[in-house]
């Protein structure tokens, strides 16, 4: 997730499901990446409600500075 934000300069959200369902075993681990491929929200192994705060203009910002992207 962080290396497909980063490349493409874009705020990614991926949920994961926690817990035992029949054979499965979700690991849980939701987590929100910034377009710069940091992270600014990670859940752990429980269920919880996992918060963020995400600067939408940074996406752009960051598309600004690469030059081997065209706009």
């Amino acid at each position: 997730m962080r290396i497909s934000a980063f490349q493409n300069s874009v705020n990614i959200f991926m949920c994961n499901r926690v817990g035992l369902e029949g054979a499965m075993d979700f690991s849980g681990e939701t987590v929100f990446v910034n377009p710069d491929g940091s992270i600014a929200g990670l859940a752990d192994d429980q269920k919880q409600l996992v918060f963020a705060e995400l600067d939408m203009e940074q996406a752009g910002i960051i598309r600004q500075s690469k030059q081997y992207i065209p706009l």
